[in-house]
């Protein structure tokens, strides 16, 4: 047994080796590969972990993405919303009580509600808000957004009111004297400091120890992870910024605290998750943790009763990969007969130099290049380059632009790359996104202008700087200036990172909104019903050998019918479930109700009664009525069906055959409807 993160795994079969010379983890290694929080990062170039192995692939997560370009359900085979096996949080908590349920306390402030208006502040408020807000030109904003506060804006009394109701209103330890293990969903690294800062201040008795941050920034987070862990340590309330959302289990935790917004469905679960862990004898002797509180200060829950589904961010394109898209691009427009100067084909063939070398850097042995083998070897070929097809265009963004890599390069001269090859492609398309890139980069020259002019490498590029940060500059620049100057100072742009707004620390008055407490809140997955479930399965699993055997009219044997049995009553649902979507359907007729009769074998069945040389036309004619009857609908329950419409046109049944072949015919249908209720040996 191994395990294994996906980068390790991915690096021991590109590049470790046995003493032997073979490969450390051939295709056929594993029998069963299992994928934790299977909805993260499968995706792109992990994927190719799993294409890998010759294995059996079972995917667990709590949170199954459903996107089009990243869908979990597609990754594994699924129709969208039908998982091979759902466990629902529902059914942990309150049938089987392997987890604990919440108890959800909504309130917010008027503040982080309606953000901070000038004009309803007091007069001293006012003074203190210009000598906050207002810029060098004399500039104020008559009114800050609620999406600042806790991320640009610091209000004191805001955190000290949230920081007294959890102390007042929380979960408390054994003793009864503290509260107990909580985490604190911060909205950033600045936000987090000042509430450790602010409940220092508040409550100097626990000595700066009991409330800590952590963050991925700093060193000591995953030390200070660990002591959290102990039940019987400090700290007791982590400030976390995304560090402990998922994959930390500390079942002692009865607190959570959102002084977030949180838009992703997936994230607001997985956090909710961090307080579910069952914890025996917490309290004392006997006394279990029987739920947590969730303390939503930023209205997470009232924003996914209204989004069901909340707003996922998309699986988004490396740098280098867009790079690779956008100079192959560039290649194909060059081709036209508008580009045939000297000037504009070298340009093209350092553009084919590149991507042709960065196809040729690509190794064989690694796993994701063996997935896009015949992409690789077919673009290998430099002569390709001569003229790209709109096809070649389309197959090297698709397979070749994902697995290509940069060497020695800084990345923020890769995004000033992209960024006007973007421009150089919106000249020639002729596009409207024009202004956007420009807006970027003359936002970067300006910092470069403004607070970096003592750094020798930006002193010398002083005159292009201020071409590039004019409006008329971007009006006359061809593709071939846009190129000398990318060449000119793209190693600038290490220089040209944004400082951001400056934080604001405030002393405004703030006061609570209206407080709700335990109102409902499903946050169940929406997946698809058993019935349909039901029909998913059998219509993707018709040859499986019991359904198999009932489409042929084929008794099943005791050990068919308990495969079916364990199919309906306990992978794809319960036996409730089943009886309370199919009464008392028996399980063979439902398989064929569902996936129908073989045409070919109804046909046999009744091939004596087709024969035109023995059968006039109306008695042929009531027997293919009859064989598209039992194909469709798997059996016929009530004989009397035969009697009626379509079955009783141009004449009756008991007048069409004789008496004899009446029964006949009966025989061979009573003997599909039992073929699919009894059992054999």
């Amino acid at each position: 047994m191994v395990f294994s993160t996906y980068p390790t795994m991915l690096n021991a079969i590109n590049e470790e080796k046995k003493k032997d010379g073979k490969k450390l983890f051939s295709e056929a290694h594993f029998d069963l590969v299992i994928i934790d929080e299977a909805h993260r990062s499968i995706y792109n170039k992990y994927a190719a972990l799993f294409e890998y192995f010759d294995a059996y692939i079972v995917g667990l997560t709590a949170t199954p993405k459903n996107m089009d370009a990243a869908s979990t359900y597609s990754f594994f085979k699924c129709p969208p919303k039908l998982p091979t096996y759902a466990y629902e949080y529902e059914t942990a908590r309150d049938v089987d009580h392997y987890l604990v349920p919440y108890y959800n306390i909504e309130v917010s402030t008027q503040i982080m509600q309606e953000g901070v208006h000038y004009d309803d502040l007091s007069e001293d408020e006012q003074e203190a808000y210009e000598n906050e807000f207002v810029d060098e030109d004399g500039n104020m904003p008559e009114y800050q957004l609620p999406q600042k506060i806790n991320e640009k804006i610091m209000n004191k009394q805001t955190v000290d009111m949230v920081l007294d109701d959890i102390m007042t209103r929380g979960l408390r330890d054994a003793s009864g004297n503290h509260i107990g293990k909580t985490i604190i969903f911060a909205q950033t690294t600045p936000h987090a400091k000042f509430i450790v800062d602010r409940f220092n201040d508040l409550y100097p008795q626990y000595g700066g120890e009991f409330c800590r941050y952590v963050t991925y920034k700093e060193d000591y987070s995953d030390n200070l992870i660990e002591k959290f862990k102990n039940p019987e340590g400090e700290p007791t309330i982590i400030v976390s910024i995304d560090m402990m959302d998922t994959g930390v289990d500390v079942p002692e935790v009865v607190n959570l605290v959102f002084f977030k917004q949180v838009k992703s469905k997936i994230k607001f679960t997985q956090m909710i998750g961090r307080g579910t862990r069952k914890c025996p004898n917490l309290f004392g002797d006997g006394r279990d943790k029987e739920c947590f509180y969730i303390f939503d200060y930023l209205g997470n829950f009232e924003f996914f009763r209204q989004n069901k589904n909340g707003k996922e961010s998309d699986v988004t394109d490396s740098v280098i990969c867009m790079l690779c898209r956008n100079r192959a691009s560039l290649i194909a427009h060059l081709q036209s007969a508008d580009f045939m100067d000297d000037e504009y084909q070298e340009f093209r063939s350092a553009l084919v130099d590149k991507v042709h070398g960065q196809i040729i850097e690509l190794k064989d042995e690694r796993i994701d290049v063996k997935r896009q083998r015949r992409y690789v070897e077919k673009y290998k070929n430099k002569d390709i380059f001569t003229c790209l097809s709109d096809l070649d265009l389309t197959e090297i963004c698709k397979h070749i632009a994902p697995l290509v890599s940069e060497k020695g390069e800084d990345d923020d001269a890769l995004v000033f790359d992209n960024l006007i090859y973007g421009i150089m492609l919106n000249q020639i398309r002729k596009g409207k996104g024009l202004k956007r890139y420009q807006t970027v980069i003359q936002k970067r020259g300006n910092i470069l202008l403004e607070k970096k002019m003592t750094i020798p490498a930006v002193k010398s590029k002083a005159d292009e700087l201020k071409k590039i940060v004019q409006d008329e500059y971007w009006d006359k620049a061809s593709i071939m200036e846009l190129e000398r100057m990318r060449k000119s100072i793209r190693d600038l742009m290490k220089f040209a990172k944004s400082e951001g707004e400056a934080i604001h620390y405030t002393e405004f008055e703030d006061t609570w909104t209206e407080r709700t407490e335990g109102v409902e809140f499903d946050n169940s997955e929406d997946f698809e019903d058993y019935e349909k479930k039901v029909n998913s399965y059998l219509t993707t699993h018709a040859d499986t050998l019991p359904i198999y055997k009932l489409r042929h009219n084929q008794p099943l044997t005791a050990g068919d019918y308990e495969m079916l049995s364990k199919i309906f009553t306990e992978e794809l649902g319960t036996q409730e479930d089943y009886d309370r979507t199919f009464q008392d359907t028996p399980l063979g007729k439902l398989v064929r109700r569902i996936v129908k009769m073989d045409h070919d074998a109804t046909m046999q069945l009744f091939s004596e009664y087709i024969d035109e040389h023995k059968w006039n036309s109306q008695q042929i004619a009531f027997v293919r009525n009859l064989i598209a009857y039992v194909e469709e609908h798997g059996y016929i329950d009530d004989m009397s069906i035969l009697l009626k419409p379509p079955f009783d046109r141009p004449m009756p049944f008991v007048r069409l055959y004789s008496p004899e072949d009446q029964k006949r015919i009966i025989s061979i249908v009573n003997d599909i409807n039992e073929n699919a209720t009894r059992l054999v040996g």
